[in-house]
């Protein structure tokens, strides 16, 4: 599988969040977009995630009783065994301490 390369990256810490990430000003947008894109495509192609507007959400959550879990993405800097960049990396996680199924197990 091909990945996002790290060696065009001006800066070699990751950015802290997709706002960050994706500003047209940055010089390592791109970068980032595609580390993104190839994760978001990823997930989509697993059809491990459903996309809706917040329309078709509040009304499938009120219809439902259900809640959708927050997600948010985590960006990475691989590197080499040299300590060079190697990869751009991004993942896109669920936020397992919102859901509140996952909380009332702990009790």
């Amino acid at each position: 599988a091909s990945h996002v390369s790290a060696a065009g990256l001006s800066q070699i810490f990751p950015p802290g969040s997709l706002k960050r990430a994706l500003d047209p000003r940055s010089p390592d947008a791109e970068i980032w977009y595609e580390s993104y894109k190839e994760e978001y495509d990823g997930i989509a192609l697993n059809d491990t995630m459903e996309i809706m507007s917040e329309e078709e959400y509040r009304r499938w959550s009120r219809l439902s009783g259900r809640h959708a879990i927050p997600s948010m993405a985590v960006f990475t800097v691989k590197k080499d065994s040299l300590g060079r960049p190697l990869r751009a990396k991004s993942l896109i996680v669920v936020l397992g301490n919102k859901d509140p199924v996952a909380r009332s197990k702990a009790d």
